[in-house]
């Protein structure tokens, strides 16, 4: 490429004038002038008034005619003083007029300065002396350095300067442009040298950068995981939906449901967003979400159910732990203490009788952890294929799960549009979530989504930096949206429990590093995200190959995503129409067009200057950047570090101006080496093969139960046991579980009695068909 980058690149036309009609040049010039006019009147003032000396003396004229008229002779100045100052006074006037003509005429025959005023446009590159005056110093290795990491702006030598103010950053780099090298891997490494670290989320498609960077960023107090959606048995677990229980949990239903829907819409919505057959992904994700919450709802009254059963008996041992003798209270205690340290139930162990005051009462949640989207999935095909009624194939146990919910249910109501539909409708919602869902059914990918192996809360307030890396097969597109679902919850998670802090902010910055984001499904909210992020201390990092990438996945959304980014940082492209747009970001200078005309072999030729304007790098000139070269076109960058208000023009870190980026491989080996000579699983040690996915299923038939329940109680909610057509049966099987039984007994009361107390479910299902039974005849 030819030095058509330099930043003060020498004219090719006309270089003598312009040297010429430098201001130091014509200074230089003129004074040259005065002093010669100066000789010059002093000379011919001598030699006149010495005439008369000459004519006497005419056999030696040059003993008074010579070389030292020159200089003022102070005998003749007091002589024709008079004379001699008028003189002088007339030569300063001459020469002062002179020389105002003199350089006006060259300044402006010759010089661009007068003649290019920026009237075609003013645009220009930031001096290095302006790039050293605005952003912080560090050092490009292994040293850490005071405060908080920033965005890298430039190097100079074994200088990086930072942009430590809040903001969101848009990179432009095609595939194989360097990118990760000369970006991705040096801002992991500044951030995490800084004395106050910065959490960081990195898609990581190859792993090449979690490979490189994890014993480094352990050894500088990061807590590590990997979220490796490639191999998902060797990866951190998470849950996508361990929030929404957990939100559920602390009784915020409103944004558990928000949740879910934003889970929801990361798995269905379509990566076109102009697509106008919304129908089948709309109705989906409601299904989804329905399930979800319906699911949800039913874990949680189990887990009521047994800790009520819990409560009821650690109360009755305690009562009777109290009321022993201090014998009989020893005796407990010794047995109490043997089961204990062999980590047996105690409070619904019948062996175990007393409970001493030791043993404190706790809550626990057992059937939470079986809300995991293969459970889920597994609850939803069992009942969509079980059919309620053999004549009526449009009603199916699904159906029952949701309408046999009270009024206004959450999980009722999103299903009302689905249940309303036509059968074959229905089949096909059902149909297009199945397919949507698939990669959940892999059990590997059920392993690593049972549970979650970090609180997401603990990256932006917890006691230690953490970095997250995404790993993403390039061959796999299916799980893209895993990790698009990882980003959104992280957000939300962050500013919810920010808008509820004194501050509004996390307490550490949390950095998304998102690469390859325009290959990535849409997440959910981004443009608004966006806005107002940078208030909650989280910043985002946007790796794009083209700005079409953007718009075809946000519409016009993507507008307002890289309205928001503060800096855009142009890598290479090969996408025409984004280069043509960042040149005319880059705005336009305004440059001096000279023209020639004349006949060919003559030498007396004539010459015209006019202006024009030209961009600072145009749409072929940004296409053939160097290795390690980029631009950097800064918006929010509008005081330097003494606070003083600038303006903030583009940073082109060329090669000719010394602010070239290198890459990884030059000068980070030692603490990032080659990722290619790196064995991943010698350094991941994720395992998720310890999950036992039978633990982690619900137990549909339990809701089937309560179906049957709910059902029972509309027949007859004042039938009572003793009304039944086969009550001595169901009286007799009954006692032999429960013992004795009140005739008397409503159905209804009857019917929670056996879900509160009888574990076994072929006794419960035995007696609830009996009850069916007796109440139908």
């Amino acid at each position: 490429m030819k030095k058509n980058h330099e930043l003060n690149k020498p004219k090719k036309v006309m270089q003598i004038e312009r040297f010429l009609s430098r201001t130091e040049v014509i200074v230089t010039i003129i004074a040259i002038e005065d002093i010669f006019f100066f000789f010059a009147g002093n000379f011919l003032f001598n030699s006149i008034v010495k005439i008369p000396k000459v004519l006497q003396d005419l056999d030696n004229p040059r003993r008074y005619w010579n070389i030292g008229n020159i200089l003022p002779d102070f005998k003749i100045i007091k002589e024709f003083s008079s004379v001699y100052l008028t003189l002088l006074i007339t030569i300063i006037v001459v020469l002062a007029i002179l020389n105002i003509y003199t350089a006006y005429k060259m300044k402006v025959a010759w010089s661009e300065e007068y003649f290019n005023i920026g009237q075609k446009g003013d645009s220009r590159w930031t001096t290095n002396e302006e790039i050293k005056e605005q952003y912080e110093e560090i050092p490009d290795r292994d040293v850490e350095f005071p405060g908080q990491g920033g965005t890298i702006i430039s190097r100079m030598g074994k200088k990086l300067y930072i942009d430590r103010s809040p903001v969101n950053n848009l990179i432009i780099g095609i595939t194989r442009s360097g990118k990760d090298e000369m970006y991705v891997f040096p801002e992991v490494d500044e951030y995490s040298r800084a004395e106050i670290k910065t959490s960081l989320i990195v898609n990581d498609p190859k792993l090449e950068t979690y490979k490189s960077s994890k014993k480094t960023l352990e050894k500088r107090g990061y807590e590590v995981y990997l979220l490796n959606f490639d191999d998902p048995l060797h990866s951190a677990g998470f849950n996508p939906l361990d929030m929404i229980v957990k939100l559920c949990i602390q009784g915020d239903f409103e944004n558990a449901e928000l949740l879910a829907q934003a889970f929801a819409f990361s798995i269905f919505n379509p990566d076109e967003p102009a697509n106008t057959d919304r129908f089948w992904n709309d109705a989906s994700t409601n299904l989804l979400v329905s399930l979800i919450l319906a699911h949800l709802e039913d874990c949680i009254k189990l887990d009521e159910i047994k800790n009520n059963r819990r409560y009821t008996a650690w109360m009755e041992k305690r009562k009777a732990f109290d009321e022993l003798n201090e014998k009989g209270k020893e005796a407990a205690l010794e047995i109490y203490r043997k089961a204990k340290k062999e980590n047996k139930e105690l409070i619904l162990n019948t062996d175990i009788r007393y409970l001493p005051k030791e043993e404190e009462y706790e809550l626990i949640h057992e059937n939470l952890k079986k809300v995991n989207m293969y459970s889920i999935i597994n609850t939803f095909t069992e009942l969509a294929r079980m059919k309620i009624e053999p004549d009526n194939s449009e009603i199916t146990a699904l159906d029952e799960y949701f309408s046999r919910r009270p009024p206004l249910n959450r999980a009722k109501l999103k299903y009302a549009g689905v249940e309303i539909s036509g059968d074959r409708t229905k089949a096909s919602i059902f149909s297009v979530m199945l397919s949507k869902l698939t990669t959940f059914t892999y059990e590997n990918m059920a392993k690593m989504t049972a549970e979650s192996s970090f609180n997401l809360e603990d990256i932006g307030y917890g006691e230690k930096p953490v970095a997250v890396f995404l790993g993403l097969p390039d061959y796999d597109s299916s799980k893209h949206f895993m990790a698009t679902v990882f980003i959104r919850q992280l957000y939300f998670v962050l500013a919810k429990k920010a808008t509820r802090s004194k501050s509004g902010k996390c307490t550490r910055h949390v950095k998304f590093m998102v690469n390859e984001f325009g290959n990535m499904p849409a997440i959910e909210n981004m443009e608004n995200i966006i806005t107002v992020c940078l208030g909650r201390n989280i910043s985002f990092d946007i790796f794009i190959q083209s700005y079409s990438q953007m718009t075809k996945l946000y519409g016009e959304g993507s507008k307002t995503i890289r309205g928001n980014c503060g800096n855009q940082i142009y890598i290479l492209t090969n996408d025409g129409e984004t280069a043509q747009d960042f040149s005319e970001l880059l705005g336009n200078e305004t440059i001096v067009d000279m023209q020639r005309s004349g006949e060919k072999l003559s030498t007396h030729k004539h010459f015209m200057e006019n202006t024009q304007d030209k961009p600072l790098l145009n749409k072929n000139q940004l296409m053939e950047l160097k290795p390690g070269e980029c631009v950097v076109k800064r918006v929010m960058k509008r005081e330097d570090l003494e606070k003083s208000r600038i303006k903030p023009t583009p940073i082109f870190n060329s090669e000719e101006s010394g602010k070239r980026f290198l890459y990884r491989y030059e000068y980070l080996t030692d603490t990032f080496p080659n990722p290619g000579e790196i064995d991943l699983y010698e350094i991941n040690s994720e395992d998720r093969s310890h999950i036992n996915l039978k633990e982690r299923i619900w137990d549909f038939k339990v809701s089937l139960m309560w179906i049957q329940q709910n059902a029972m109680e509309d027949i007859n909610e004042k039938m009572t046991i003793e009304n039944l057509s086969n009550s001595q049966e169901v009286i007799q099987a009954g006692e032999k579980i429960l013992g004795n039984i009140d005739k008397s007994m409503s159905i209804v009361e009857f019917t929670d009695l056996i879900f509160r107390k009888v574990n076994g479910t072929e006794e419960r299902d035995a007696l609830l068909s009996m009850i069916k039974i007796g109440s139908e005849i």
